[in-house]
């Protein structure tokens, strides 16, 4: 496959929206555009009605100014669709066990957020917890001109849509980010890193040179996740994944030859010091994060923008291994959906749509109250106040990030730069496959078991790779990981046909 080459359908379709977004992005940054929706709201026969909104935020307490919040997306949102919307915010590491109970109670709510990698859309899908919003899409003009239909259709279940991406950059690219005043100390040329292992000259440089420092961190699953695209992957579901260039063949990413050389080549760098200590276990990698001694990371999102990103106090510098690729799950990312018990989904379909065009409402949830949470360096960008009680720094979970108010330091044309990495980048070859993984709960649930119990270690450099690899592919087996591969390829296989006819 000429890896340059992406889906037309969706690419012409986001250059269309480009279009679209560009012009609506020359408008006052605070002035929202009235929908048909909210035009309609002065009429007297668009009854008051109240709105649950659930969403995830970072602190243990919530944003201390949330029902201030509240009060300011209020006077839009009765003023425009005459509804009042009760935020709800969980804190993140609890999301999806409280939702999931909201949801097994049939606790009355409207709108919340999901994904492919918090509180599941799929799995929720599944069991019934939203509702089809084909036939309400006729409340939300502004939305369905705004965002492509083809992102829309990556949220699809068996043709019906049950959630409403929130268009924001869609691309995988992974890679290294690093310190830059490591960099210019040990005057190492990033242009040197085409491979994973290029990297070692420079962590043998910083172990031999700094002190309380360590070269690369790691989440405490290890660092493949951010190699698959690198390595010609695309994750399906769990230990599924197909080649990118082909997508023809499912098979166990875990016994790839290209795992097995980075379980060697991490072991190595554990052994010689390159890495924290305990990384299987996380924290410290944390900890060290925000300290700074940590000299560089990967990521799989290096978008336009990651270079303003920081490790502890120090600016990065971004380094590629990887071009823009869309997964086929990269629309689901960040979805909201309307919940089954909703009394009122017409009008929640409205809130959507109105978040998603006025952006005054857009920005206010983003941002908060301009003088009180943040300040105008000039229209389109902001400087946020420190510790103002309101920030919660997550404008991809509310809706159209392209939308935004462009925080201080970051590219005047971050937007525009990002729309065109979605534009220009390869798609996905299995654009559109919903994998339903009901079939096989009882394999999937054995062999997460599994990568709990040693996918830490493994991926991480902690053990012994030539003992503990072969008991981890055989425990996979024995969980069903064959099965499960197995029930993945029929259900793919089915998919291309379909799509064929």
């Amino acid at each position: 496959m000429n890896m340059k080459k992406a889906v037309p359908v969706l690419v012409s379709t986001l250059m269309l929206s480009s279009a679209v977004l560009s012009g609506c992005a020359k408008n006052n940054a605070g002035s929202g555009t009235p929908s048909p929706a909210a035009s309609a709201s002065t009429k007297p026969a668009l009854a008051p009605v109240d709105l649950v909104w659930y969403t995830w935020g970072w602190k243990p307490d919530g944003e201390k100014d949330l029902a201030l919040i509240e009060e300011e997306v209020n006077k839009i949102t009765k003023a425009k669709i005459n509804a009042t919307v009760k935020l709800k915010s969980i804190l993140f590491s609890e999301y999806d066990q409280k939702m999931n109970t909201i949801i097994a109670s049939a606790e009355p709510f409207d709108l919340v957020w999901a994904s492919n990698w918090r509180f599941n859309y799929l799995a929720n899908v599944t069991k019934g917890a939203f509702l089809p919003l084909d036939d309400l899409l006729k409340h939300a003009p502004n939305l369905t001109k705004a965002v492509p239909a083809a992102i829309l259709d990556g949220a699809r279940v068996n043709g019906k849509l049950y959630g409403l991406p929130n268009y924001q950059t869609l691309i995988n690219m992974e890679g290294f980010r690093i310190q830059k005043r490591f960099l210019d100390k040990y005057k190492f040329d990033t242009a040197s890193i085409k491979k994973f292992e290029d990297i070692e000259p420079l962590l043998a440089s910083i172990k031999a040179g700094e002190k309380d420092v360590y070269g690369l961190g790691l989440p405490k699953d290890g660092l493949f996740k951010f190699l698959k695209s690198y390595h010609n992957m695309e994750s399906i579901a769990s230990v599924a994944a197909i080649k990118k260039d082909d997508a023809s063949k499912v098979f166990n990413m875990y016994e790839t030859e290209e795992y097995k050389q980075y379980l060697k080549t991490i072991r190595e760098w554990n052994q010689k010091g390159y890495l924290p200590p305990d990384p299987a276990l996380g924290k410290s990698t944390n900890e060290l994060g925000k300290t700074g001694q940590i000299a560089m990371d990967m990521h799989n999102v290096l978008k336009a923008g990651t270079e303003t990103y920081k490790i502890g106090e120090n600016q990065t510098i971004p380094v590629a291994l990887t071009k823009p690729y869309v997964n086929n799950g990269a629309m689901l990312s960040s979805v909201t959906a309307i919940s089954k018990s909703s009394k009122n989904p017409e009008r929640a379909m409205m809130l959507v749509d109105l978040v998603n065009s006025d952006k005054q409402l857009y920005n206010l949830l983003c941002f908060g109250i301009e003088g009180k949470h943040y300040t105008k360096v000039n229209e389109t960008t902001v400087k946020e106040i420190k510790d103002s009680g309101y920030g919660p720094g997550i404008d991809w979970v509310f809706g159209n990030q392209f939308n935004a108010y462009i925080r201080e330091g970051t590219s005047a044309d971050i937007w525009d730069r990002q729309k065109k990495e979605n534009e220009t980048a390869t798609v996905s070859k299995i654009t559109g496959f919903q994998f339903n993984q009901e079939p096989v709960q009882a394999e999937f649930a054995n062999i997460k078991a599994v990568l709990d119990e040693y996918e830490p270690g493994l991926a991480t450099g902690s053990v012994d790779v030539d003992k503990y690899y072969p008991e981890f592919i055989s425990k996979l087996k024995k969980a069903g990981a064959e099965k499960y591969i197995a029930e993945v390829q029929k259900q793919l296989d089915e998919w291309k046909k379909n799509v064929k006819k």
